[in-house]
């Protein structure tokens, strides 16, 4: 019933918000616990392929009989041990893609080429709903009120612009035009002043519409009631900050976090999350005590448990990644217990309330949400980034793992390289860029015919690896082309024990 609830169409969010606001957590948790065991029983029974892994790993599905068994005896499943290693038909329920649906394409950041991924046009239906719920809770809009949204999301075989117009679009008027700001800017001219407009994209073409805009000889920000969406990867709150600046006073600015190999949307941004992240900026010691890192979340959210059962696993690297099954009984491909590298954790609801009273913050009234003073009980979520380095920028994964095969291919420059690390970070001017920091190797000069040469290489490779970073830095080299930075032996960022770029990735 609850779960019928938070994806009805016929509820506002608003009202959705009251009353789950009135559920206690536990037993939010113990619908999604119940959803998770019924899923891996199906999946167990009619999923070839994921029989077959099961059977793999020694696991007999009659002895998974409690959330605590799903929990500690369950191996996870990613990419590189099930879904590179199954046919996409051996994934789909009964070994058959389903009747309907819709077929999407990941970037190929992951293995160098492009991921299809099947979905049935069933799964899709409660997504529907549950973005009509989450956004009218997010930007609440007045009865009459005209809502236009303008999809800055890329298009074409990737799945999150192609997701957000399903979803979105019965929620408002949309177009879809793609990360084009002058086309975006176009159309708010031809359509006027007289809607409110929610505006989706990257966070950097966010921030290149709004100097854009700033550009445009008849057009002012000041004059629209504008909104932001925003997600495909994380930003400083300095970027929240500066694209506030930009539009109207009033302008709510979200984020999503989510990934083509599970959802779109898992979890969400919200007034209350906002504010603890501005808190976890500034308090390096409730920070150690809830993440367990000096290091701050590049996303900090919150999520429905009813749609997502999330939970840590300790990676490779010794690092906590998510682990997270998709509660959508529709799925033509579940997803049970996928890692998909993300370094980060959950903290339950009570935990943080807990922690905050103890630091005289009351959780209940950090922000005002769009409901009052209606807080949801929803666990939290918060990302690091990838536990493999791989860093995201212009919806884009750029692995770790180019850099170190661009580097290796080309043996002077090998031997004159100690390590590398990759960070996106904001520019002066609030713009997100991608930088690759090169140590030399101990005793090793940094020559200018070697910087330019591993730069060459190093930018090339990036390049060729991801179409869609790719097409990003043709249209704007200016602002979004990477930037190498050379730094001698344990100089720079090199020094840090800890820092919020990257870890090392290539051995001395």
């Amino acid at each position: 019933m609850l779960y019928r609830l938070y994806s009805s169409s016929r509820i506002s969010g608003p009202m959705t918000a009251r009353i789950l606001a009135r559920i206690p957590p536990e037993r939010l948790a113990a619908v999604g616990a119940r959803r998770a065991l019924r899923l891996f029983r199906t999946a167990a029974k009619s999923v070839p392929a994921y029989r077959d892994f099961l059977e793999a790993h020694g696991i007999r599905p009659e002895d998974i009989r409690t959330i605590g068994d799903f929990e500690s005896r369950l191996p996870a499943t990613d990419k590189g041990g099930y879904v590179n290693r199954y046919t996409l038909a051996a994934r789909c329920l009964h070994g058959r893609f389903p009747a309907d649906g819709l077929v999407e394409e990941s970037s190929g950041s992951f293995c160098g080429r492009p991921t299809n991924w099947v979905r049935s046009a069933r799964e899709e239906k409660p997504y529907v709903s549950l973005m009509k719920t989450i956004l009218g809770y997010l930007y609440p809009v007045e009865k009459g009120e005209e809502l236009i949204i303008l999809n800055g999301f890329a298009l074409g075989a990737w799945a999150g612009g192609l997701a957000f117009s399903r979803r979105a679009g019965p929620w408002g008027l949309i177009k879809n035009i793609g990360p084009d700001a002058g086309k975006i800017i176009r159309t708010m001219l031809d359509l006027g002043t007289g809607g409110t407009y929610l505006v989706s994209g990257y966070p950097p073409f966010l921030r290149r519409l709004a100097e854009a805009g700033l550009k445009t000889p008849g057009f002012d920000w000041k004059e629209y009631r504008v909104h932001l969406y925003s997600g495909g990867e994380g930003f400083a709150e300095g970027w929240r900050e500066y694209m506030a600046a930009q539009l109207r006073e009033g302008a709510r600015i979200f984020s999503t976090y989510g990934a083509i190999d599970l959802e779109a949307g898992i979890a969400m941004e919200t007034p209350v999350t906002i504010a603890i992240r501005r808190l976890l900026d500034s308090d390096p010691a409730t920070r150690r005590e809830l993440l367990g890192t000096e290091r701050s979340p590049c996303f900090f959210g919150t999520y429905s448990p009813m749609n997502f059962h999330i939970s840590e696993a300790v990676g490779p690297a010794g690092a906590k990644e998510l682990v997270v099954t998709v509660l959508n009984s529709g799925a033509a491909t579940p997803k049970i217990k996928y890692n998909i590298g993300d370094e980060g954790g959950v903290i339950p609801f009570r935990r943080m309330a807990d922690v905050l009273k103890r630091r005289e913050q009351d959780i209940l009234k950090m922000a005002s949400s769009p409901g009052g003073s209606v807080v949801v009980p929803f666990p939290f979520l918060y990302v690091l980034g990838r536990s493999d380095g791989t860093v995201s920028i212009e919806g884009s994964n750029i692995r770790v793992s180019d850099v170190h095969e661009a580097i290796f291919s080309d043996p002077e420059l090998a031997s004159k390289v100690g390590t590398f690390k990759l960070a996106v970070e904001t520019e002066p001017d609030a713009s997100l860029r991608l930088y690759v920091y090169v140590e030399a190797r101990e005793g090793v000069a940094i020559e200018e015919a070697w910087k330019a040469r591993c730069s060459e290489v190093v930018v090339s490779r990036i390049l060729a690896s991801n179409e869609c970073f790719r097409r990003s830095c043709l249209e704007n080299p200016e602002t979004t082309a990477p930037r190498v930075i050379f730094l001698l032996f344990r100089a720079g960022v090199f020094t840090k024990e800890e820092t919020l770029l990257k870890h090392n990735y290539m051995k001395r």
